[in-house]
């Protein structure tokens, strides 16, 4: 009776620190970005309508952006609409385009992450750090993005497609 009531205050122990452990790895995902982890990325423009997004810190992570609509691409993208009045609320129906507005579709980095690495294959140690890896995908999105508006607001004063107003919007293709 003593060894089942050991047993189960063992059980009981390590299913509170499993439980500890997890809520705390939650806890970390959630914590926001400083701006000196978000890593650098360059831009290349391909051609006028494709860029080419890739990684300097780790140079197997790359993206691709286009300012047009990209024919059959069906993902998550990030868009970013430049030439928008300032003040305007766009959603609540009221705001008016006061410059022709350019949108840019971002294929989120994880695309070629999870193409890299199918969650099919993943071991049980995998599925238990997928806090720390979306946090690194979504630390690789930011710099991405980061980027791209850096490119496009580097461009701003030569490059008539755009202006030096950007909103962003989250979206799906």
């Amino acid at each position: 009776m003593k060894v089942l009531y050991r047993v189960f205050l063992i059980i009981v122990c390590a299913c509170i620190i499993v439980t500890s452990v997890a809520a705390f790895k939650i806890y970390r995902l959630q914590q926001p970005f400083q701006a000196a982890d978000v890593p650098e990325w360059k831009v290349k423009e391909l051609s006028s309508q494709k860029w080419g997004l890739k990684s300097i810190t780790d140079p197997e992570r790359s993206t691709t952006a286009w300012i047009a609509r990209p024919e059959g691409q069906k993902c998550d993208t990030l868009i970013i609409v430049g030439g928008v009045e300032e003040g305007e609320n766009l959603l609540a129906g009221g705001g008016n385009w006061k410059y022709t507005g350019n949108t840019i579709l971002m294929k989120q980095p994880v695309h070629s992450f999870l193409l890299r690495h199918h969650w099919k294959d993943w071991s049980l140690l995998d599925w238990w750090q997928i806090p720390e890896k979306i946090r690194e995908e979504t630390r690789h999105t930011l710099g991405a993005l980061n980027a791209l508006l850096n490119y496009v607001h580097g461009g701003t004063r030569s490059d008539p497609r755009f202006t030096d107003k950007v909103v962003l919007a989250g979206g799906s293709v």
